[in-house]
């Protein structure tokens, strides 16, 4: 099996809604922390700048959406630049147009990648996005997913088979819905044979529970309740390995699997 090692970090906290500076801050010290770790990754709950209500007013909007890049971007990838390493977080994205996007941002080496989440639940009011896209970072190539979009077997692998060898999961899943979705990540790390990094909210309501899921569908890590940056290694070989064990993708019948909605 090729060593294709990397350290992630789980950052998981609980971000205060409209707490932009107090969010920020907390962000760029859990960065401190982890590059000194040597990390080459590490991974922010969903709408960790702004923190999370799923229906925020206009009036909200217009007080904590950001046009990117921004201000806090900008010193978020500085801080990543300082590290070395590579930065996901989640944040209320607004357009000239006024339109406002639940966003993962991914900020490495002076490069900029967003995803707007395109499974918007039934509770929020976010404007949904339309693209599913993978890129390329040094680290893999990469696509993300935000909370609610897991639920959603076409994406990941719509993912996957666009070349993702891992994909981010940004979320913020309440602690009732815990074993539900651990169930979740597992599938759809099994079913692509790829990894899947999710990071979530602590608190009461949420209670952390990030963790990493494995090409074998099995967990690699999962953290406690507690906030904290979790440190772990990953070895993105195992993916060719289980492709070479199950061989799933070589004997895929798309033939076979037209749908009419």
């Amino acid at each position: 099996m090729k060593n294709r090692k990397i350290n992630v970090a789980l950052a998981q906290f609980e971000p205060v809604w409209k707490g932009v500076h107090e969010n920020v801050q907390v962000m760029l010290d859990m960065i401190a922390e982890a590059g000194r770790w040597s990390t080459d990754l590490i991974v922010f709950p969903e709408l960790s700048r702004t923190g999370y209500v799923p229906k925020p007013s206009a009036e909200e909007i217009a007080e904590v959406a950001e046009i990117l890049p921004s201000e806090d971007s900008r010193r978020i990838a500085q801080a990543a630049e300082v590290y070395g390493l590579a930065v996901v977080y989640g944040t209320l994205e607004k357009t000239a147009d006024g339109r406002a996007y639940n966003s993962t941002v991914w900020l490495e080496n002076g490069h900029f990648f967003f995803y707007r989440k395109t499974h918007i639940h039934w509770t929020e009011n976010f404007v949904a996005g339309d693209s599913l896209a993978v890129f390329t970072s040094r680290i893999a190539k990469s696509g993300a997913l935000i909370c609610f979009d897991l639920g959603f077997p076409e994406a990941a692998r719509t993912l996957a088979l666009n070349g993702a060898e891992l994909i981010v999961a940004p979320s913020a899943v309440p602690v009732t819905f815990k074993e539900i979705n651990r169930r979740r990540l597992m599938a759809r790390a099994m079913d692509n044979q790829i990894f899947v990094i999710y990071s979530n909210y602590t608190g009461e309501k949420y209670q952390g529970g990030s963790l990493v899921a494995r090409p074998s569908g099995e967990s690699l890590f999962e953290a406690s309740a507690e906030p904290g940056v979790y440190g772990l290694t990953i070895d993105l070989g195992e993916i060719a390995y289980w492709r070479d064990y199950e061989r799933l993708y070589p004997h895929r019948r798309p033939d076979v699997y037209g749908m009419s909605r």
